[in-house]
């Protein structure tokens, strides 16, 4: 990052990292700059003083994030990210400049790239899904400004033009906005009323055009990029002429700085060995195993993407896991590379094998009960089971055209519940037999959402939320056998006494339980059979 007066003054070098850095933008001030950089890997804002010094990181997304500028205030930076949730395009954020959680502005397809006006109450932007880069686009994806009044919640669309209008700032006066648009052929600077129909055009470049312009905080200038240079054009008067900024740079040397943090709270995943001599975490992304015993942890991946849905295997000596480390979300197994050491804990080397490749994204990665068989989504609509040793052998046992939900093992590993959507947008509790013998039934048959389903550790049970009584969720449950349902309170102490008697007279107490059978399911009326189990004032959730 570079910072340079508009008049005739050397360049001034402020960053020296060899990343890539770009975006620079001041603060409302003048005291701070905020850029872009993937010195972490993924594209981040951070911030620094304008006189130079050790710059902050203000995101962290493993997907990126791309800077468009500041509020008026000087508190707050305006990001674009792609999250998963966002269908089409990126969403705008306001991402505090101390720290913290962005928040969501724009959450609509397409957006591209905007501005904030002086007094924080518009914002434009422009929308679209045609990339920049592509000169001569006339159609349906072309980029148009828009302008989102924020304390009404109003949109105005203010350009109408079919090929691309781009980069649109908002002017300090409130009632205009200066974008790039490729009308006359070329990328030119344009000035635009909101509400007016014409556009007064402010450059006439051939050939090579306009780029990320910038303006004045007073609006009485704009900069832009165009071919290998930086320009400024004055808007105080008419016709007036575009100037050019000499450039003079001194290089200097790059470093990487490192640091080494001690995280003691804060994982997102814990999973357990088998035979619980061993933890799996994942923290900001990556995997670590940890021995039962404590100690220092061992990290087990280290790539920019975020890497999850950690699995075990059922010796505790391999961990499968989901990870986008080769741009799409495949599957993936770590174990030791140490000859003398086969636990992921204890091992000094380890070794990464790709075990999934296809075009769809896997997700949701989970190992069955008894340690044989994995489970895992295949795209949003497709749920595969197969060894838990091998996992290319798997098999799809539910597949479609609707999304699934969650899903869950029964406890003997040979059902899976799950929800799903239909047609009308509507989520529906199903069970499935493992091997995909059967085709899945559905055991909830409600107008109303019904998700998360979970398996009781007995077996006799599963357990959801759902919407269907006061549209809030509640978590409800049905047996799965009319024998188990049409039992009174009375029966069930009984057997449960009885139970408790047997386990004593066993002595199982030092044993390890067997794993509980799944009865044979009495799926008629299944659907009537559910019963409430909370009425709380708000919802409910696994």
């Amino acid at each position: 990052t570079q910072s340079v007066a508009a008049s005739a003054e050397p360049a001034r070098r402020i960053t020296v990292h060899p990343a890539y850095e770009s975006a620079p933008v001041f603060s409302p001030d003048g005291s701070k700059i905020a850029f872009s950089s993937n010195r972490f890997g993924a594209s981040d804002v951070f911030v620094m003083s304008a006189s130079g010094g050790e710059p902050r990181r203000v995101t962290n997304f493993s997907g990126g994030s791309s800077l468009q500028g500041w509020t008026p205030d000087g508190k707050s930076l305006l990001i674009t990210q792609s999250r998963e949730h966002q269908r089409r395009g990126a969403a705008m954020y306001l991402a505090p400049v101390s720290g913290g959680r962005a928040k969501p502005v724009l959450t609509i397809s397409n957006l591209m790239t905007g501005s904030v006006s002086p007094d924080g109450n518009k914002i434009a932007f422009a929308k679209g899904s045609n990339d920049w880069k592509r000169r001569g686009y006339r159609g349906a994806a072309n980029a148009d400004i828009w302008v989102y009044k924020t304390a009404v919640k109003q949109f105005v669309r203010v350009t109408d033009f079919d090929g691309q209008d781009l980069w649109p700032l908002m002017h300090p006066d409130g009632k205009s906005v200066v974008f790039v648009s490729e009308r006359d052929g070329t990328y030119n600077l344009y000035r635009q009323v909101i509400g007016s129909d014409n556009a007064e055009q402010l450059t006439r470049y051939k050939g090579d055009g306009v780029r990320l312009p910038s303006l004045a905080a007073n609006g009485s200038a704009v900069v832009y990029e165009v071919g290998d240079r930086i320009e400024t054009l004055s808007l105080s008067g008419a016709n007036a002429a575009p100037k050019t900024i000499e450039l003079a740079i001194a290089a200097d040397e790059k470093i990487t700085d490192t640091v080494t943090e001690t995280k003691t709270a804060g994982a997102d995943e814990l999973t357990a060995s088998p035979d619980a001599a061993q933890f799996a975490l994942a923290i900001q992304g990556d995997l670590f195993a940890v021995d039962r015993e404590g100690g220092r942890a061992t990290r087990l991946t280290d790539a920019i993407s975020r890497d999850g849905d950690a699995a075990w295997a059922k010796d505790g000596k391999s961990l499968l896991f989901i990870s986008r480390k080769d741009g799409n979300a495949e599957i993936y197994r770590v174990q030791s590379a140490d000859p003398g050491e086969p636990l992921l804990s204890r091992s000094l080397k380890r070794m990464s094998i790709r075990v999934t490749k296809t075009p769809e994204r896997e997700q949701n990665l989970t190992v069955s009960p008894d340690g044989k068989r994995v489970a895992y989504g295949l795209g949003d609509n497709t749920l595969l089971v197969g060894s838990a040793d091998t996992v290319t052998d798997a098999k799809p046992v539910v597949s479609g055209k609707f999304p699934i939900g969650s899903y869950h093992w029964s406890p003997d590993s040979r059902y899976i519940v799950f929800s799903r959507e239909d047609e009308e947008f509507n989520s529906d509790i199903y069970i499935v037999p493992a091997d995909g013998s059967e085709a899945p039934r559905n055991i909830s048959m409600h107008p109303r959402n019904d998700g998360e389903p979970h398996w009781s550790p007995d077996g006799n049970k599963i357990f959801w939320t759902s919407e269907r009584l006061d549209r809030r969720e509640d978590l409800y449950y049905v047996y799965l056998t009319e024998a188990d349902d049409e039992r009174t309170g009375e029966q069930w102490a009984r057997l449960r006494e009885k139970a408790k008697t047997s386990k004593a007279t066993d002595g199982a107490k030092s044993a390890k339980p067997a794993p509980a059978t799944v009865p044979a399911i009495d799926f008629d009326d299944i659907a009537t059979r559910f019963r409430r189990l909370t009425n709380l004032p708000g919802g409910e959730s696994f």
